[in-house]
């Protein structure tokens, strides 16, 4: 079924939310959450202050929309590779790829993740932790497969995703995008690193 396209009027809009969410979150990388202000926001994107609260109505939920724009994907994309039966190694590869490249198109929205959730409500905090609980559950499922194939050695799946997931994260504080190490080469290096970790001898 075709997706239907977005109505004209909206488009410009939903650009300038999008632009103020990396603008953002680029300025919560830089000073902090709680040293950024509506008013530097504003001023960041170039708007007036009562502008900025036309299209978002606090600082938080701005964070909140970076958290749900970063994890909410990478929870999508591995649902597909599960639902369409893929090897676990390449679901797992997969996975480190995609935090790669999120990291790499937004670097402000991985890091306002690992370090600006305390910030959020009670009620949307649990929201996201939900969705990454989703997200880690299926590379245990991915792991826990490997290892009845033969293919990963007996190890814990909760640790073994947690570990993965945690390589990936601390890329966060030593990538740069548009660097000499490009975000494909990184993701093909840490996710051999971990893998090799994993595979059962031959």
């Amino acid at each position: 079924m075709s997706e239907e396209p977005a109505a004209p009027a909206s488009q410009p809009g939903e650009k300038r939310r999008d632009e103020i969410l990396r603008e953002a979150a680029l300025l919560f990388l830089e000073s902090g959450y709680r040293g950024a202000s509506m008013g530097a926001i504003a001023k960041r994107v170039g708007i007036a202050k009562p502008t900025l609260y036309h299209y978002w109505r606090s600082k938080e939920d701005i964070l909140y929309e970076i958290h749900k724009q970063f994890i909410q994907p990478l929870l999508d994309q591995q649902r597909s590779y599960a639902e369409r039966d893929l090897r676990p190694d390449d679901q797992l590869r997969r996975c480190v790829r995609d935090m790669m490249e999120s990291l790499n198109d937004d670097p402000g929205y991985v890091r306002s993740f690992i370090e600006h959730g305390r910030e959020l409500s009670d009620e949307r905090s649990r929201e996201v932790r939900h969705i990454g609980r989703e997200h880690r559950e299926l590379i245990e499922k991915a792991i826990e497969d490997g290892i009845d194939q033969g293919m990963f050695r007996k190890v814990s799946p909760t640790i073994a995703a947690y570990a993965l997931l945690g390589v990936a994260s601390w890329a966060a504080f030593w990538f740069q995008p548009g660097g000499p190490l490009n975000a494909e080469r990184v993701a093909e290096e840490l996710s051999d690193i971990v893998l090799n970790g994993l595979r059962a001898p031959a």
